[in-house]
C-alpha cells in the first residue's frame, strides 16, 4: 500500500527543479526535457499499480 503523503512529498522533492522558481536557470539547459521526461517515467512506474 503507498502512504499518499510520502508519495506526495517524494513527487515534489523530485520535481522541484522542474518548477521551483530558484531552478529557472536550468530550465534553459540542453538536457532539461529529457531529465524531466527522465523522472517523469520513473515516478509514474513507481506509483503504477501493481
Amino acid at each position: 500500500m503507498v502512504d499518499a503523503d510520502r508519495a506526495g512529498r517524494t513527487v515534489l522533492q523530485a520535481t522541484a527543479r522542474f518548477h521551483h522558481p530558484a531552478h529557472a536557470a536550468e530550465w534553459a539547459a540542453p538536457a532539461v526535457d529529457d531529465d524531466l521526461t527522465a523522472v517523469i517515467d520513473v515516478l509514474l512506474r513507481g506509483l503504477g499499480a501493481r
